[in-house]
């Protein structure tokens, strides 16, 4: 009897650890951020080995001036996407138009490249750059989530237990979603805790600066705005 007792509460830890919001943390690839102008989910898919070397030799180099040397040596490339104006977005019927670099320089096609990563803390993380023809960053504030050349990000559980302490403005009781993305926005890596619906159907959402682990966004809303984006037919 004792040993069936040990094996049942063995089962119900499993499946406690299993069901933990931990075990299913939303990333950048299936997150939606409104203040993109240009979605990777709408974007067309292509294939890395048709990216020139010499654009990602040059890539290298760059991601390397801004980071360091061992956080190159850890990133993966782990999808690519192409801003191209000589195709038609079929989601808008519209044509992708011409953009301006830094130095005003019109750009008609970049690379959206999609890295994954781990932090020290062993956190999965998902981030995006575009890449010029040139192998030069399009937007450096990208990868600006850096300190000092270190991907700083407490675990998840860490996230979850701050949330769950913070008592300003309201308490979250119970954990549906989270999410960990850097927010261009906020200029910072964060974790966003997502409670269950209330009676009335409001949802707590707490952001957790991921570096520090200190809670610095409250808000109450109707809708979580983590849903996934799918994948946008284009015209070759």
């Amino acid at each position: 009897m004792r040993t069936i007792f040990i094996a049942i509460l063995a089962s119900l830890a499993t499946l406690a650890k299993a069901q933990s919001p931990c075990d299913k943390v939303l990333l950048y690839d299936k997150m939606f951020f409104p203040y993109e102008e240009f979605h990777f989910k709408r974007l067309k898919r292509f294939d890395i080995h048709s990216v020139p070397d010499s654009t990602l030799f040059n890539m290298k180099n760059e991601i390397i001036s801004l980071s360091s040397a061992y956080f190159f040596s850890e990133l993966k490339i782990k999808e690519v996407r192409l801003y191209d104006t000589s195709y038609l977005a079929l989601s808008d019927t519209r044509r992708l138009y011409p953009i301006n670099d830094k130095s005003s320089n019109p750009v008609y096609t970049f690379y959206a490249m999609l890295f994954e990563t781990k932090a020290s803390s062993g956190t999965p993380f998902l981030f995006r750059l575009d890449i010029l023809k040139n192998g030069k960053l399009f937007d450096e504030s990208q990868i600006q989530f850096l300190t000092r050349g270190e991907l700083e990000i407490i675990p998840c559980d860490q996230a979850i237990a701050a949330a769950l302490k913070d008592s300003v403005e309201f308490k979250i009781k119970s954990v549906k979603n989270i999410s960990l993305a850097y927010d261009q926005m906020d200029k910072m890596i964060s974790w966003t805790i997502y409670s269950n619906e209330d009676s009335v159907g409001n949802v707590y959402v707490k952001r957790i600066n991921a570096a520090n682990g200190k809670p610095y966004a409250r808000i109450v809303t109707k809708t979580i705005t983590t849903d996934r984006v799918e994948d946008v037919k284009v015209r070759n």
